[in-house]
């Protein structure tokens, strides 16, 4: 969208780079090289979606990983995420961050029986 150098949403093309950082962090690799109709790979992007490029990469992420990506590095800016706020509701925040508490009470549990 900037550098389609027509009018744009800011707030939506910030969760778009936070798609982009996020895609980075989980898989090791960028989803394409820059972002624009010259790079074939964000081409394949706009056309296809991100999904099959995940699935390229073979990282094994959950479903609601790449759900989460393809909500928030949807080529079309009205059908990303409209806040952060939507994005930490996601379900894979929501099921990560049970896991980390169920992990957190295991811990406590351990430590119950070592000092006993």
């Amino acid at each position: 969208e900037i550098f389609a150098a027509t009018i744009f949403n800011g707030r939506l093309a910030d969760i778009f780079s936070l798609g982009v950082c996020l895609f980075m962090v989980l898989t090791g690799k960028p989803p394409f090289f820059k972002p624009g109709p010259i790079c074939k790979y964000f081409r394949f992007l706009k056309n296809h979606g991100i999904a099959p490029i995940v699935k390229h990469y073979a990282v094994g992420l959950s479903d609601d990983a790449i759900d989460l990506l393809t909500r928030m590095i949807h080529p079309d800016a009205t059908q990303r995420f409209a806040s952060v706020k939507d994005i930490l509701d996601h379900k894979w925040f929501v099921t990560t961050d049970e896991k980390n508490d169920d992990d957190d009470n295991d811990d406590d549990d351990d430590d119950d029986d070592n000092a006993k």
